[in-house]
C-alpha cells in the first residue's frame, strides 16, 4: 500500500521534529511542517498529520520501512486502489481551503477501532 511517511515521537521531540526526522529516515527528503491537517486517535495511539513543504532532497527508499518512494500528482493518488482511505482523506485535507478541523467518519481496519478522525 502507498501511504504517507510517519512514525512515533521520540522522548524529547516535538511532533514537528519527529515529522522532519521520519521523512528524512524514510524518504531522504527534507521537509518543513506547516499546519495540522488532521488528527486521528483510537484506544492505542494518536496520529497527527501536518501539511508540509518540500525543502530539499531526492526521494529514495530506506529499504527498511518502505520498498519505494513515489511522487505522484494528487488526482492519480486519489484514484489508485493501492492508496488507503486514510491517506486519501489526508491528501484531500492537505489541499482543502477550509479552516479548522472537523470530525470525519472513518472506520479504520485494526483491532484498535473505533477511530476518531478530525481533519480539514
Amino acid at each position: 500500500m502507498l501511504i504517507v511517511p510517519g512514525g512515533y515521537v521520540n522522548s524529547g521531540e516535538t511532533p514537528q521534529q519527529a515529522l522532519i526526522r521520519e521523512y528524512m529516515e524514510e524518504t531522504r527528503i527534507e521537509i518543513k511542517p506547516t499546519n495540522i491537517i488532521g488528527i486521528r486517535f483510537n484506544m492505542h495511539d494518536w496520529y497527527i498529520a501536518f501539511r508540509a513543504e518540500y525543502v530539499s532532497g531526492e526521494a529514495t527508499s530506506d529499504n527498511d520501512e518502505n520498498s519505494e518512494v513515489l511522487w505522484m500528482d494528487i488526482e492519480t493518488a486519489l484514484s489508485r486502489d493501492d492508496v488507503p482511505e486514510l491517506t486519501k482523506i489526508l491528501i484531500q485535507s492537505a489541499i482543502s481551503k477550509e479552516d479548522g478541523l472537523m470530525y470525519k467518519e472513518y472506520q479504520g481496519n485494526t483491532k484498535h477501532s473505533p477511530y476518531s478522525l478530525y481533519c480539514i
